[in-house]
């Protein structure tokens, strides 16, 4: 055989590949197949199926504190009851040193400030958001720039002077905004990034009857997926979960994961779970619950999802190489930096969101260390 012929043998081989696999045709062309390419057969039960599913939503936060190191723009102004608390709050932070936090609060280089933030939904315990910090009214405080907020124990709205847990807290330096402000205001300020979430929120979840060997069997299949200690049995027919670190900044799409995820699993029944779904995927017919049942599957769905960053629908290459990342493979990284450089693509903004937070993800431990160390000013030299 020539070498002609071999290229020509080698190029039929992979269309009638990538034709098996994703269907060709009109499929392709038009980015959706029929329906009847695709039988309905019973692929087996998911979790999400068996149970209900809760998880806490976004708290809004509040506390009081002091800002310092002002330059003659604070004031000494505070209510007696703030006053009291404070008295009581700020030695806590520096149980080594004498303070006489009346003076403090008393003097033109320190502000007393509402702290206010939204915790994020299914928080994880060292997970960082943003505050506001707003002079009291009715002091005499000008500006909050280039001061530093002193530690803040932050609970839900309204609950101050009550016995209510802390739930986060927060410190660091304050930065007031100077863009896109007619007026400045610069008794508001923000400390950015560096809100932290004190304790580990899970989700629920419940079987509408209660078995325990169900219950178990899902903590197992969750657990295998994501770790030891996702998943938790606290009574016959509920289960706490955590969110993984991996999916930190994608917790709903964890959750969809979790309600995709099929209990019972073997080698045939998978293989033709990834083939339905692929085709599905290729064929935009319930495109995003298919991306992400192949996400819930696993590295097996990888060598299936390949062939799709080669068709000419420009949603079904995003999809698939979104899944791959998600699934730790960079295979598809080129295809999502390609669509992102595209300004005229309708998927730029996904795929610039896909490589952000892959790289945040890699990026994790790197994260950890800013946060760690930014910013360790203190007033006390």
């Amino acid at each position: 055989m020539n070498i002609v012929n071999q290229k020509t043998v080698r190029v039929v081989a992979a269309v009638l590949i990538t034709c098996s696999i994703v269907g060709c045709g009109e499929q392709d062309r038009a980015g959706r197949g029929s329906k009847d390419l695709i039988p309905s057969i019973d692929l087996g039960t998911t979790i999400g199926s068996l149970v209900e599913m809760s998880w806490p939503e976004s708290i809004r936060l509040e506390g009081y504190s002091l800002v310092v190191g002002l330059r003659g723009t604070g004031s000494g102004e505070c209510p007696p009851q703030i006053r009291t608390y404070l008295v009581q709050h700020i030695p806590t932070l520096y149980p080594d040193r004498k303070i006489n936090v009346d003076n403090m609060i008393s003097g033109s280089d320190t502000a007393v400030v509402l702290v206010e933030g939204i915790m994020p939904a299914v928080a994880s315990r060292n997970e960082y958001f943003d505050v506001r910090v707003t002079a009291l009214g009715g002091t005499q405080t000008t500006s909050l720039e280039g001061g530093f907020l002193l530690g803040t124990e932050l609970k839900t709205v309204g609950t101050f002077g009550i016995t209510t847990k802390i739930v986060a807290d927060a410190r660091g330096p304050v930065f007031v905004d100077k863009i896109g402000t007619s007026e400045m205001n610069k008794r508001t300020g923000y400390v950015l990034g560096r809100g932290k979430v004190l304790d580990e929120y899970k989700v629920n979840l419940v079987l509408g009857e209660p078995d325990f060997r169900i219950t178990n069997s899902i903590r197992n299949r969750i657990n295998e997926l994501f770790g030891d200690g996702t998943a938790k049995v606290v009574l016959p027919g509920r289960l706490e979960v955590k969110v993984p670190a991996k999916y930190r900044e994608q917790k709903q799409r964890f959750i969809s994961i979790i309600n995709a995820t099929y209990l019972s699993q073997s080698t045939e029944i998978t293989g033709e779970r990834i083939k339905i779904f692929i085709r599905k995927l290729a064929s935009l017919q319930d495109a995003e619950a298919s991306e992400i049942a192949l996400e819930a599957i696993g590295n097996e769905s990888l060598s299936r999802l390949v062939v799709l960053l080669n068709v000419s629908n420009e949603q079904v290459r995003l999809r698939a190489a979104r899944c791959m990342l998600n699934l730790g493979s960079d295979a598809g990284l080129a295809t999502l930096r390609q669509i992102a450089m595209d300004r005229g693509s309708a998927y730029r903004v996904e795929a610039l969101e896909s490589i952000t937070t892959g790289a945040r993800r890699n990026d994790a431990t790197m994260r950890l260390e800013y946060h760690r160390g930014c910013c360790v000013t203190t007033i006390f030299p």
